[in-house]
């Protein structure tokens, strides 16, 4: 275990008569104690520094200088992804409220006597993507083993238990429109001339017209199509517009491939180097490639008027791990993102987690993974009992439940076994319990990770989401101890 040095600073000004203020910094010294004692800065740099020296190329030993600053740049990432998270901040907020605010650069270790150092957007960017996903999934079990510990190192008032967990799942929305089909040759049409637009802006030149004008044409067609659905012959109408859509497509999609063709030739006539060209030229690639499917797309459903398999649907230009999920819930029939799983324990604890990229098995099939990985987790025997809505209950459920000696608390789709379970006082206590795994689903989803969430592609929406859960149960234990010293143990919490 890495052991770090700890460095001189400032204290923190006074700050009086601001109960927020007061309240915020309460809960950022009680995790600074939570991660001092449980040794998890340590625990997140070697883990970091393993990686890092994995990744590296063989026989090339780092210099003791980048060694160092490595070290120290983990120990700020860690800290400052965790006030992000904590705080709702983007990037550039962030290096901005670290640049500002005393209180947030001791949080991070970066308060210090001289002149004020703050990190900019990119560099938290890099800090936050240092380890993958498995590895940040150890550091969220190490915090949850170490609050369940019966030596009880936190000081909690009351041991965390894992005896019961609450399971439900929900749709992490992606930060997508609805996907109408022609609103995807608009998106196209935007994109490509955008990149036109840049590429002539730095030298490199063919023969077109205005950019605008094709950008100014693709705007009347969208209003154009809009309108046209509340006309007598809307299909007519529709048909003819996605026409005109098309050939406007295919007009802008060779102009911008002889761009880029010509900025991949003369790159080095420009400002850009040569990463950033080849950054030009990806985003120009993404698009031009999936163009012809939404063409064909968008064909079949307004002109050909047939249906398009979900899984053969492009629901985003720009995201590609995005899935249609049927909800049939007031409000949302269907959604679009990735399936959310999470189970919780009385405390509010997050103790099992899984984002799925492809789309998600129903609930009734999610049990057994999270069983699996929880034994993996805690050992077997420690998790006596789940509870869940309907969705999670089939017969081979009952049956693994069974096998295993473990408390059933689905709610029944059998409505002469339901009858038999609420006969049980506890089942009814842990039923009524399940009301804040819904609001634990709302916590995690506005207040961390954002409804929706703007990160692109299921890999950084899968790290980013690691992050959200480990700062969520942090901040679950800063505020144990606090409201416990004021409230006994609720009857709930001692039946379960």
């Amino acid at each position: 275990m890495i052991a770090l040095q700890s460095t001189l600073c400032p204290e923190l000004p006074d700050v009086i008569n601001n109960i927020d203020y007061q309240n915020q910094m309460a809960i950022l010294r009680r995790i600074d104690e939570i991660l001092r004692v449980g040794k998890i800065d340590e625990c997140y740099i070697e883990m970091t520094i393993n990686h890092w020296l994995n990744s590296r190329e063989q026989n090339q030993e780092p210099r003791a200088q980048d060694f160092n600053q490595f070290t120290k740049t983990s120990q700020w990432g860690f800290r400052a992804m965790l006030l992000k998270s904590l705080m709702g901040y983007r990037y550039r907020e962030l290096s901005v409220q670290l640049a500002q605010c005393p209180l947030y650069r001791w949080f991070c270790r970066m308060e210090m006597f001289g002149p004020i150092k703050s990190p900019g957007k990119s560099s938290l960017q890099e800090w936050a993507q240092r380890l993958p996903v498995d590895q940040m999934q150890l550091i969220i079990d190490h915090i949850t083993a170490t609050a369940a510990a019966p030596c009880n190192p936190l000081e909690l008032k009351n041991q965390i238990e894992l005896d019961t967990v609450w399971m439900d799942s929900t749709c992490l929305k992606a930060n997508i429109h609805f996907p109408v089909d022609w609103v995807l040759l608009r998106d196209a049409v935007r994109t490509l001339i955008k990149g036109v637009t840049l590429i002539r802006d730095h030298g490199i030149k063919h023969r077109m017209n205005s950019p605008e004008s094709f950008m100014n044409a693709m705007n009347r067609l969208s209003i154009e199509m809009t309108h046209s659905r509340r006309k007598a012959d809307s299909k007519k109408q529709r048909k003819k517009v996605l026409r005109k859509m098309k050939e406007l497509c295919q007009t802008v999609r060779s102009h911008a491939r002889r761009h880029r063709d010509l900025l991949e030739q003369r790159w080095s006539q420009t400002d850009w180097s040569h990463p950033q060209a080849l950054q030009v030229i990806a985003r120009m690639d993404r698009v031009l490639e999936q163009l012809p499917k939404a063409i064909e797309q968008a064909h079949e459903r307004i002109i050909g008027e047939r249906q398009v398999k979900s899984n053969e649907k492009i629901l985003s230009l720009y995201d590609s791990d995005v899935n249609v999920i049927v909800r049939g819930k007031a409000g949302s029939e269907v959604e679009f993102g990735n399936k959310l799983f999470l189970a919780e324990n009385s405390q509010g604890l997050i103790v099992d987690w899984k984002l799925y990229r492809d789309s998600a098995p129903s609930d009734d099939h999610l049990v057994e993974p999270s069983l699996e990985r929880m034994e993996q987790t805690f050992g077997e025997g420690v998790v006596r009992g789940i509870v869940g809505d309907r969705g999670f209950d089939s017969a081979d459920n009952e049956q693994l439940l069974a096998e295993k000696g473990m408390f059933n608390g689905l709610f029944s789709r059998d409505p002469v076994k339901m009858k038999v379970r609420t006969m049980s006082k506890l089942f009814q206590q842990l039923q009524t319990r399940r009301a804040q795994t819904e609001a634990r689903i709302a916590i995690m989803t506005n207040d961390f990770a954002g409804t929706p969430m703007l990160s692109k592609g299921f890999e950084r929406r899968e790290r980013e989401m690691s992050w959200h859960i480990l700062t969520h149960n942090l901040w679950v234990l800063a505020r144990i101890e606090q409201t416990e010293e004021q409230e006994t143990s609720r009857p709930l919490e001692s039946a379960a």
